[in-house]
């Protein structure tokens, strides 16, 4: 390795642990203001919460022990614990995007109907669930994740990247293959997470003065947006399946899946050719061109 990038590696886990507490206090101060109820607010904080993870598991094979794995358990909570006021929010702009996918009047007829279904379907019982949000609880859990970033910054004196980035595209790579093999929505959400996760860790690596690429790291952002709009699109469909086969008509329904399917092929096309572009080489190879 040169000196340069032993110098890289040397350098990161003070600048990873400053991004991540910049991210909780970015988050912090949303729980706390008077626009944190608003969809954008509760998105950027489920943000943070998956660029931690996406950190600790960039320092997971330095730290080793527990705590990486305690707090990323953690972590998960905290979004889980928002999910459900995002839901809605997503499931609007995917139907939007529907609508804009329709080839035809009666498509784009259907779609709209079908999304003025799911909003009453859904929103009353959104409500019902974001009424026992307590911020107190999520503002003392992002808290304690900061002290843990505090502890990590000041106790860890080497930190390789290295084998952070080669363990998560190696997991990215087993989920690309699993998710093309089973065609199932659940496999290419698994295979999304991780692909975010490879995307936030150049982007902070990127941030720490680690050349990772500006190619590289928007064909991989590129990928985990398109992921994340297909698990959108799938979960439409899913809540569709559940309130509204036995409300709306068969002539809407249909329409309805016919677009979805349609969607649904195009992105599977997108997703091969990325893949080819992204997950082609050898996780030491991929790193080698990280400025390792």
């Amino acid at each position: 390795m040169s000196k340069a990038s032993s110098q890289q590696q040397s350098d990161s886990p003070v600048r990873c642990a400053g991004i991540a507490l910049d991210q909780l206090a970015l988050a912090l101060d949303l729980t706390s203001s008077e626009t944190r109820d608003r969809p954008e607010s509760v998105h950027e904080i489920r943000r943070v919460s998956k660029r931690l993870r996406s950190l600790w598991w960039l320092i997971r094979p330095s730290v080793g022990g527990k705590l990486p794995r305690k707090a990323d358990r953690a972590l998960r909570k905290t979004s889980r614990m928002l999910a459900a006021r995002r839901d809605v929010h997503v499931m609007a702009k995917t139907m939007r995007s529907m609508v804009r996918n329709g080839h035809t009047k009666a498509e784009k007829e259907a779609i709209a109907k079908v999304a003025e279904a799911l909003k009453s379907a859904v929103g009353s019982e959104d409500e019902t669930k974001g009424a026992p949000l307590i911020w107190s609880d999520i503002s003392e859990a992002l808290r304690r994740e900061t002290e843990r970033w505090r502890t990590i910054g000041s106790e860890l004196d080497r930190f390789d990247w290295i084998e952070g980035v080669q363990l998560t595209y190696r997991k990215g790579q087993r989920w690309a293959v699993r998710a093309f093999a089973s065609d199932t929505p659940e496999a290419f959400h698994n295979w999304r997470k991780w692909v975010k996760y490879l995307t936030l860790q150049l982007a902070a690596l990127s941030m720490s003065g680690v050349e990772v690429g500006e190619n590289r790291l928007r064909r991989t952002a590129r990928l985990a947006v398109r992921l994340g709009n297909y698990h959108d699109l799938y979960n439409v469909r899913l809540q569709v399946g559940i309130r509204l086969e036995t409300v709306l008509d068969y002539r809407t329904l249909k329409l309805f899946y016919q677009v979805y399917d349609r969607m649904e092929a195009q992105s599977k096309r997108t997703f091969r050719k990325d893949c080819d572009g992204i997950y082609a080489e050898k996780p030491r190879a991929y790193v080698a061109r990280c400025g390792a």
